[in-house]
């Protein structure tokens, strides 16, 4: 990235596409994370049933928030990136 911001030709592809595939891959953490939540709840665990789940489902909840979060904000670089 520092080559990027240093050069004068001003080629975005490379840093784009770098960031296009985070970006890509924190949306596949998501929802492979809800995919996990609907694998619980399939088995009979919900947020209710016990305290163990209930700290699970919150602390994974917890952790999506804050990675969308960061998509979010990286989804603004991308759109910024001259």
């Amino acid at each position: 990235m520092a080559r990027y911001v240093r050069s004068k030709d001003g080629k975005r592809a490379a840093p784009l596409l770098w960031l296009s595939a985070t970006l890509l891959l924190g949306l596949i953490f998501v929802g492979g994370q809800y995919a996990g939540w609907l694998q619980l709840r399939a088995q009979g665990l919900y947020l209710a049933t016990n305290p163990n789940s209930s700290f699970f489902y919150v602390l994974t909840a917890m952790h999506a928030l804050h990675v969308l979060g960061g998509l979010i904000g990286l989804a603004r670089v991308i759109y910024k990136t001259p």
